[in-house]
Protein backbone atom coordinates (compact mmCIF):
# COMPACT_ATOMS: atom_id res chain seq x y z
CA UNK A 1 0.00 0.00 0.00
CA UNK A 2 1.35 3.42 -0.99
CA UNK A 3 1.88 5.94 1.79
CA UNK A 4 1.60 9.65 0.87
CA UNK A 5 4.72 11.75 1.23
CA UNK A 6 4.74 13.55 4.59
CA UNK A 7 6.05 17.12 4.13
CA UNK A 8 5.99 17.84 7.88
CA UNK A 9 8.07 14.77 8.69
CA UNK A 10 10.59 15.64 5.98
CA UNK A 11 10.89 19.20 7.27
CA UNK A 12 11.53 17.86 10.77
CA UNK A 13 14.30 15.62 9.45
CA UNK A 14 15.73 18.55 7.50
CA UNK A 15 15.80 20.73 10.63
CA UNK A 16 17.41 18.01 12.72
CA UNK A 17 20.13 17.51 10.12
CA UNK A 18 20.44 21.23 9.45
CA UNK A 19 20.15 20.65 5.70
CA UNK A 20 21.14 23.58 3.53
CA UNK A 21 18.92 22.33 0.70
CA UNK A 22 15.20 21.58 0.68
CA UNK A 23 13.83 24.86 2.00
CA UNK A 24 11.35 26.17 1.19
CA UNK A 25 9.47 22.97 0.40
CA UNK A 26 6.54 22.93 -2.02
CA UNK A 27 4.55 19.71 -2.04
CA UNK A 28 1.86 18.72 -4.52
CA UNK A 29 -0.03 15.42 -4.22
CA UNK A 30 -0.50 15.64 -8.00
CA UNK A 31 1.07 17.97 -10.53
CA UNK A 32 2.09 18.06 -14.18
CA UNK A 33 5.87 18.06 -13.71
CA UNK A 34 7.96 19.13 -10.73
CA UNK A 35 10.59 20.48 -13.15
CA UNK A 36 8.01 22.69 -14.86
CA UNK A 37 6.97 24.16 -11.51
CA UNK A 38 10.56 24.64 -10.37
CA UNK A 39 11.57 26.29 -13.66
CA UNK A 40 8.65 28.72 -13.40
CA UNK A 41 9.57 29.57 -9.81
CA UNK A 42 13.22 29.88 -10.79
CA UNK A 43 12.34 32.46 -13.43
CA UNK A 44 10.46 34.40 -10.75
CA UNK A 45 13.58 34.53 -8.58
CA UNK A 46 13.02 31.58 -6.25
CA UNK A 47 15.96 30.95 -3.91
CA UNK A 48 18.73 28.40 -4.01
CA UNK A 49 17.59 25.22 -2.31
CA UNK A 50 13.88 25.46 -3.07
CA UNK A 51 12.43 21.96 -3.39
CA UNK A 52 9.34 20.80 -5.26
CA UNK A 53 8.04 17.32 -4.41
CA UNK A 54 5.08 15.44 -5.88
CA UNK A 55 3.48 12.07 -5.22
CA UNK A 56 2.26 11.86 -8.80
CA UNK A 57 3.05 13.59 -12.10
CA UNK A 58 0.70 13.68 -15.07
CA UNK A 59 3.43 14.88 -17.44
CA UNK A 60 6.65 13.63 -15.86
CA UNK A 61 9.53 13.72 -18.30
CA UNK A 62 13.15 12.81 -18.78
CA UNK A 63 15.78 13.95 -21.26
CA UNK A 64 14.79 14.83 -24.81
CA UNK A 65 11.10 14.89 -23.90
CA UNK A 66 10.91 11.22 -22.95
CA UNK A 67 8.17 10.29 -20.49
CA UNK A 68 9.03 9.39 -16.91
CA UNK A 69 6.76 6.55 -15.80
CA UNK A 70 5.63 6.49 -12.17
CA UNK A 71 2.13 5.05 -12.46
CA UNK A 72 0.90 4.91 -8.86
CA UNK A 73 0.87 7.89 -6.46
CA UNK A 74 2.99 7.62 -3.34
CA UNK A 75 5.36 4.89 -4.55
CA UNK A 76 8.40 6.81 -5.76
CA UNK A 77 10.42 9.95 -5.10
CA UNK A 78 9.68 12.67 -7.64
CA UNK A 79 11.30 16.04 -6.97
CA UNK A 80 13.05 19.05 -8.43
CA UNK A 81 15.60 21.27 -6.74
CA UNK A 82 16.69 24.81 -7.60
CA UNK A 83 20.44 25.33 -7.35
CA UNK A 84 22.03 28.70 -7.93
CA UNK A 85 25.69 27.82 -8.41
CA UNK A 86 28.49 30.12 -9.48
CA UNK A 87 30.84 28.12 -11.66
CA UNK A 88 33.59 28.40 -14.22
CA UNK A 89 32.91 25.09 -15.96
CA UNK A 90 33.39 25.05 -19.72
CA UNK A 91 30.99 22.10 -19.82
CA UNK A 92 28.22 22.85 -17.30
CA UNK A 93 26.18 19.87 -18.52
CA UNK A 94 28.53 17.55 -16.63
CA UNK A 95 26.74 18.60 -13.46
CA UNK A 96 24.29 15.83 -14.42
CA UNK A 97 27.03 13.26 -13.86
CA UNK A 98 27.93 14.88 -10.54
CA UNK A 99 24.28 14.52 -9.52
CA UNK A 100 24.42 10.88 -10.61
CA UNK A 101 27.29 10.36 -8.18
CA UNK A 102 25.27 12.09 -5.47
CA UNK A 103 22.37 9.71 -6.04
CA UNK A 104 24.74 6.77 -5.93
CA UNK A 105 26.25 8.10 -2.68
CA UNK A 106 22.78 8.14 -1.12
CA UNK A 107 21.34 4.80 -2.28
CA UNK A 108 24.39 2.51 -2.35
CA UNK A 109 24.36 2.08 1.48
CA UNK A 110 20.80 0.74 1.15
CA UNK A 111 21.72 -2.00 -1.32
CA UNK A 112 24.00 -5.03 -1.53
CA UNK A 113 24.30 -4.81 -5.32
CA UNK A 114 26.50 -2.27 -7.07
CA UNK A 115 24.91 1.00 -8.12
CA UNK A 116 26.28 2.23 -11.45
CA UNK A 117 25.89 5.34 -13.57
CA UNK A 118 24.87 5.15 -17.20
CA UNK A 119 26.00 8.22 -19.12
CA UNK A 120 24.55 10.69 -19.12
CA UNK A 121 21.66 10.70 -16.68
CA UNK A 122 20.61 7.26 -15.43
CA UNK A 123 21.38 5.30 -12.28
CA UNK A 124 21.34 1.53 -12.80
CA UNK A 125 21.45 -1.68 -10.81
CA UNK A 126 21.87 -4.93 -12.76
CA UNK A 127 21.53 -2.88 -15.96
CA UNK A 128 18.03 -1.79 -14.91
CA UNK A 129 17.06 1.82 -14.30
CA UNK A 130 16.64 2.75 -10.67
CA UNK A 131 16.67 6.53 -11.10
CA UNK A 132 16.83 9.23 -13.73
CA UNK A 133 18.05 12.81 -13.67
CA UNK A 134 16.89 15.79 -15.70
CA UNK A 135 18.90 18.99 -15.37
CA UNK A 136 17.51 22.14 -16.94
CA UNK A 137 19.00 25.61 -16.90
CA UNK A 138 17.73 29.12 -16.54
CA UNK A 139 19.58 31.19 -19.11
CA UNK A 140 20.00 34.95 -18.75
CA UNK A 141 22.27 37.15 -20.86
CA UNK A 142 24.26 34.14 -21.97
CA UNK A 143 24.88 33.07 -18.37
CA UNK A 144 23.57 30.08 -16.41
CA UNK A 145 22.56 31.58 -13.07
CA UNK A 146 20.50 28.59 -11.99
CA UNK A 147 19.99 24.88 -12.49
CA UNK A 148 16.84 22.87 -11.86
CA UNK A 149 17.78 19.34 -10.83
CA UNK A 150 14.91 16.94 -11.45
CA UNK A 151 15.15 13.42 -10.04
CA UNK A 152 12.90 10.40 -10.19
CA UNK A 153 13.86 7.50 -7.93
CA UNK A 154 11.89 4.26 -7.96
CA UNK A 155 11.31 3.41 -4.31
CA UNK A 156 8.33 1.19 -3.46
CA UNK A 157 7.09 0.32 -6.94
CA UNK A 158 6.79 -3.47 -7.33
CA UNK A 159 4.48 -3.84 -10.33
CA UNK A 160 6.21 -2.21 -13.29
CA UNK A 161 3.97 -1.33 -16.22
CA UNK A 162 4.73 -1.70 -19.91
CA UNK A 163 7.00 -0.34 -21.38
CA UNK A 164 9.35 -0.23 -18.38
CA UNK A 165 8.75 -3.70 -16.94
CA UNK A 166 11.91 -5.17 -18.49
CA UNK A 167 14.22 -2.17 -18.12
CA UNK A 168 13.50 -0.66 -14.68
CA UNK A 169 13.78 -1.66 -11.04
CA UNK A 170 13.09 -0.16 -7.61
CA UNK A 171 14.55 -0.11 -4.13
CA UNK A 172 11.76 -2.41 -3.02
CA UNK A 173 12.44 -4.94 -5.80
CA UNK A 174 16.12 -4.84 -4.87
CA UNK A 175 15.30 -5.58 -1.19
CA UNK A 176 16.71 -2.27 0.00
CA UNK A 177 17.28 -1.78 3.70
CA UNK A 178 14.84 1.14 3.72
CA UNK A 179 12.09 2.61 1.55
CA UNK A 180 11.42 5.56 3.85
CA UNK A 181 11.01 8.32 1.28
CA UNK A 182 11.37 11.27 3.65
CA UNK A 183 14.66 9.96 5.04
CA UNK A 184 15.98 8.91 1.63
CA UNK A 185 15.18 12.37 0.26
CA UNK A 186 17.14 13.96 3.10
CA UNK A 187 20.05 11.60 2.36
CA UNK A 188 19.97 12.55 -1.33
CA UNK A 189 19.92 16.28 -0.57
CA UNK A 190 22.92 15.96 1.72
CA UNK A 191 24.83 14.11 -0.99
CA UNK A 192 23.74 16.60 -3.67
CA UNK A 193 24.97 19.47 -1.52
CA UNK A 194 28.37 17.84 -1.07
CA UNK A 195 28.80 16.95 -4.75
CA UNK A 196 27.56 20.35 -5.96
CA UNK A 197 30.01 22.18 -3.71
CA UNK A 198 32.82 20.02 -5.04
CA UNK A 199 31.72 20.54 -8.63
CA UNK A 200 31.47 24.30 -8.09
CA UNK A 201 34.87 24.60 -6.38
CA UNK A 202 36.97 21.99 -8.18
CA UNK A 203 35.07 21.07 -11.33
CA UNK A 204 33.97 17.72 -12.67
CA UNK A 205 37.59 16.66 -13.16
CA UNK A 206 37.88 16.16 -9.39
CA UNK A 207 35.35 13.32 -9.49
CA UNK A 208 35.93 11.92 -12.99
CA UNK A 209 38.09 9.01 -11.83
CA UNK A 210 35.49 8.09 -9.22
CA UNK A 211 32.79 8.10 -11.87
CA UNK A 212 34.82 5.80 -14.10
CA UNK A 213 34.88 3.24 -11.30
CA UNK A 214 31.08 2.94 -11.43
CA UNK A 215 30.65 3.53 -15.17
CA UNK A 216 27.89 1.20 -16.42
CA UNK A 217 29.05 1.53 -20.05
CA UNK A 218 32.82 1.12 -19.96
CA UNK A 219 33.90 -1.57 -22.41
CA UNK A 220 30.30 -2.31 -23.43
CA UNK A 221 28.94 -2.51 -26.95
CA UNK A 222 26.44 0.34 -27.21
CA UNK A 223 24.55 2.50 -29.67
CA UNK A 224 24.38 6.27 -29.25
CA UNK A 225 21.55 7.77 -31.28
CA UNK A 226 21.83 4.75 -33.57
CA UNK A 227 25.63 4.87 -33.99
CA UNK A 228 27.13 1.59 -32.80
CA UNK A 229 30.49 1.17 -31.14
CA UNK A 230 32.31 0.27 -27.96
CA UNK A 231 32.37 2.62 -25.00
CA UNK A 232 35.87 3.77 -24.06
CA UNK A 233 34.62 5.46 -20.93
CA UNK A 234 34.08 9.02 -19.77
CA UNK A 235 36.79 11.67 -20.07
CA UNK A 236 37.65 14.39 -17.56
CA UNK A 237 35.08 16.78 -19.03
CA UNK A 238 32.20 14.30 -18.77
CA UNK A 239 32.15 13.43 -22.48
CA UNK A 240 31.56 9.84 -23.57
CA UNK A 241 34.29 8.31 -25.71
CA UNK A 242 32.96 5.91 -28.33
CA UNK A 243 35.01 3.73 -30.69
CA UNK A 244 32.69 3.53 -33.69
CA UNK A 245 32.27 0.13 -35.33
CA UNK A 246 32.20 1.47 -38.90
CA UNK A 247 35.61 3.16 -38.93
CA UNK A 248 37.22 2.21 -35.61
CA UNK A 249 37.80 5.86 -34.78
CA UNK A 250 37.07 7.23 -31.31
CA UNK A 251 34.46 9.95 -31.06
CA UNK A 252 33.92 12.35 -28.21
CA UNK A 253 30.22 12.77 -27.48
CA UNK A 254 28.74 15.54 -25.34
CA UNK A 255 25.13 14.37 -25.61
CA UNK A 256 23.05 11.54 -26.93
CA UNK A 257 20.77 8.68 -25.95
CA UNK A 258 22.53 5.40 -25.20
CA UNK A 259 21.29 1.86 -25.73
CA UNK A 260 23.30 -1.01 -24.25
CA UNK A 261 23.52 -3.74 -26.87
CA UNK A 262 25.21 -6.57 -24.98
CA UNK A 263 22.89 -6.85 -21.98
CA UNK A 264 23.72 -9.59 -19.49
Amino acid sequence: MSIPFDPGRFEQIARERELSLGQPLIFHPTTTSTNDIAMHLCQEGAPHGLLVVADYQTQGRGRRGNLWHSPSPGENLLFSLIMRLKHESEYPSNITLAMGLALRDAVQPLLDKAVRIKWANDVLVDDKKLAGILVECQLQSGQLPAFVIGIGLNVSMRELPVPIDSVATSLSLLNARSNDRETILADILQCIDSRARNWQSHGFESMASELRQCDALLGRQIAVDGVRGRSLGIDDTGALMLRVDDDGKPRRLLNGTVEIINLG
